[in-house]
């Protein structure tokens, strides 16, 4: 038998991991590995695989419910992760049973939110995303070089979950600085789970507010459609209404910011890259999904837990075993992507692994990709001189989600 596949838990595999998974792949695409001071698991990395196992019925989410492995806000991906906040089972009791929804209600709860991230619907919110990214670059340029992590890839995508949800206006801002004081490298743990909780109670006031003003607009948003939906012959509590935005922003917020930022640090890289695109707005989709395939926030994978003795790709898996399905790693696969380290923004077949699969499709890879598509549009045409100004300042993430916590840049806006 092989030996033991050692993964990193930090460091500089994490900033640069495709070697490594890579290496990976190269032992077999379901192989023994393990974590510093942790149990081992199973490892799965070829693209076949990990697509076999995005789906496997004895693979699940959660161990304590194989009946319903769906989750009550399945979002893993680029537009939702796991682990992407503080893991909810290291928050205080009082936190996680405020965020409980009941098992039984899950798929009742997905349906519910499923319609307000149609394409056609948050196809109708592109202008606005391309409005908000602009202001939030004309405001950046301002100063020269800015961080474009806490000044554009970091905030748009907020802006994009709050235009779904119904948040107004005049709340954002400091609703932006509470996700700020939770998404991880931003707070100490007593400050995070402070604002956490300051979240929750915002969002059950704003439900309590919305069941007693009634339906308003001919678009109704996420939230008012949550207090009016019927499940089980009763209406969702103001309680759950909160727990539900709350684990929305968590699944939907930092992955999509996460993704901007690494497509805006490959732009910086390659001013012709931008040119292209610049030229050729129509190709902005195209790099969109060659960005989720070649660099995706999902790392290192999402772990499932094998319920029963079964079989993935070949080789035998026992009940009780952990599985972490390498995402990343299926999108790099040579055996499925030719010239998979490259980024080709003429790839014809860019079916990436980013959104899941199957019952785990990400609710909001619409969402995800209307906002990094206006985004990356406003970027390449406002500022095709786009530089780093630093690169030995870039910070990146150094825990389960891949992306960066500081793009030091210089906006140069085009002569």
């Amino acid at each position: 038998m092989n030996p033991t596949f050692q993964v990193p838990s930090a460091g500089a595999d994490l900033i640069s991991p495709y070697a490594l998974l890579r290496g990976a792949r190269e032992h077999g695409p379901v192989i023994r590995a393990a974590l510093p001071g942790a149990d081992e698991f199973w490892l799965v990395s070829s693209y076949d695989a990990v697509r076999e196992a995005l789906t496997h019925p004895d693979l699940v989410k959660d161990p304590e419910d194989p009946e319903d492995p769906e989750g009550p806000a399945d979002g893993e991906g680029a537009s939702g992760g796991e682990g992407s906040l503080p893991p909810l089972d290291e928050l205080p009791e009082a936190t996680r049973a405020r965020l409980a929804v009941p098992t039984p209600d899950h798929t009742a709860l997905r349906a519910s939110v499923a319609q307000y991230f149609t394409p056609a619907r948050v196809g109708a919110l592109r202008e606005r995303m391309r409005a908000d990214a602009r202001a939030l670059l004309t405001a950046a340029a301002t100063d020269g070089e800015t961080d474009l992590v806490a000044s554009f890839t970091f905030p748009l995508p907020f802006a994009g979950i709050c235009a779904v949800l119904g948040v107004p206006g005049r709340d954002r801002p400091r609703l932006l600085d509470l996700t700020r004081e939770m998404a991880p490298g931003g707070s100490d743990p007593d400050r995070a789970d402070g604002a956490f909780m300051e979240l929750w109670h915002y969002f059950r006031e704003l439900a309590y507010r919305q069941r007693k003003s009634g339906p308003s607009g001919d678009t109704p948003t996420l939230l008012a459609g949550l207090v009016d939906a019927r499940h089980g012959g009763h209406r969702w509590s103001d309680e759950e209404c909160a727990s539900v935005c709350l684990m929305l922003i968590i699944a939907g917020h930092e992955p999509t910011a996460n993704l901007l930022g690494l497509g805006a640090l490959l732009l910086t890289r390659d001013g012709s890259l931008i040119e292209e695109l610049r030229t050729a707005l129509d190709r902005l989709p195209g790099f969109v999904e060659e960005l989720l395939r070649y660099d995706s926030p999902v790392y290192p994978g999402v772990f499932r837990h094998v319920v029963r003795d079964t079989t993935l790709a070949g080789v035998a898996l026992a009940a009780g075993e952990s599985v972490l399905v390498a995402v990343g790693a299926g999108n790099r696969d040579p055996g499925r992507f030719p010239g998979p380290d490259q980024f080709d923004l003429g790839r014809s077949d860019v079916r990436h692994l980013s959104f899941g699969r199957g019952p785990h499709f990400c609710l909001g890879a619409p969402l995800a990709r209307v906002v990094a598509e206006s985004g990356f549009r406003e970027l390449v045409e406002c500022f095709p001189g786009l530089r780093l100004s630093d690169s030995n300042r870039v910070q990146w993430r150094t825990e389960y989600l891949r992306g960066l916590l500081g793009l030091p840049v210089l906006l140069r806006p085009l002569r």
